[in-house]
């Protein structure tokens, strides 16, 4: 008994599987060519969820990156983004198509950027991790401009 309803629940699943529609969940737009974009992807064989919800970043057709958090800049001549994998702050300018990396290492999870566009920086108040219950800081990203 306990075996056939194991072997019913594995065949369920599996068949609630196939029906998962893989590509674009959702978009939002954020303004000056930008979006954020969640695709539905096919994981490895082998792991926990056969279908992983990812949200990408995009300049018009151009993926910039899987995504944690990101700010159009006021005047939306640029963006800053994390990047999901690496945990890296970058900046990507929309006059010469550019991006930037502004962090060398994981400087924590991203929680808000604000922008200081005139002054040439952004800050971003960090956190060690999204389970961190220690208090996050807030840390200067200059903004390096091309001469």
């Amino acid at each position: 008994m306990r075996a056939s309803f194991l072997l019913m629940t594995a065949l369920t699943v599996a068949a609630c599987a196939h029906d998962v529609q893989l590509g674009v969940e959702r978009t939002r737009n954020l303004g000056f060519s930008f979006r954020r974009v969640i695709i539905a992807e096919q994981n490895p064989p082998n792991t926990f969820e056969s279908v992983g919800h990812f949200e990408y970043l995009f300049y018009r057709s151009h993926k910039l990156a899987r995504l944690d958090d990101c700010l159009v800049a006021p005047s939306g001549a640029a963006i800053v983004y994390q990047e999901a994998s690496s945990g890296n702050i970058f900046v990507f300018r929309r006059a010469d198509g550019q991006t930037t990396q502004l962090t060398k290492k994981f400087p924590g999870l991203a929680n808000q950027f604000v922008w200081h566009e005139a002054e040439g920086y952004v800050v971003a108040f960090v956190v060690p991790s999204s389970t961190s219950t220690k208090p996050g800081r807030w840390i200067t990203l200059p903004i390096r401009r091309k001469a």
